[in-house]
């Protein structure tokens, strides 16, 4: 198991296959490090996983948050697979996901199915 991220920080996925099948796909802005490290409790913005500590319960929302945020930005590009429809379906999850840290308890939107 490996977690990537970008070299500039950013959250990409737990990948559950072989490293082989990594280095073959992997993109020139991609790291990746053994282990599963999710992004909700980790930061990589060091080029390395480093265990978030907070206090404050929204801290977290807003890192899992941003992590959910960036992992959808490709719903969101011109050149994206989907339909307007499901870009606009898309696009009030993200929003609803910006939006998360305005109720408490905090309730997580579901994902549209693609």
């Amino acid at each position: 198991m490996f977690t990537l991220f970008k070299n500039t920080g950013e959250f990409v996925c737990i990948h559950h296959g072989p490293e082989e099948q990594i280095i073959e796909n992997l993109a020139d802005d991609v790291l990746y490090v053994e282990g599963a490290y999710p992004s909700h409790e980790y930061d990589f913005s060091s080029g390395v996983p480093v265990k978030v500590e907070s206090n404050d319960y929204f801290d977290e929302v807003r890192i899992h948050r941003n992590s959910l945020l960036a992992g959808s930005d490709w719903t969101q590009m011109v050149d994206s697979p989907l339909t307007d429809s499901q870009k606009a379906e898309w696009a009030s999850y993200r929003q609803a996901l910006r939006d998360i840290t305005q109720s408490d308890p905090v309730v997580w939107p579901t994902p549209p199915v693609l």
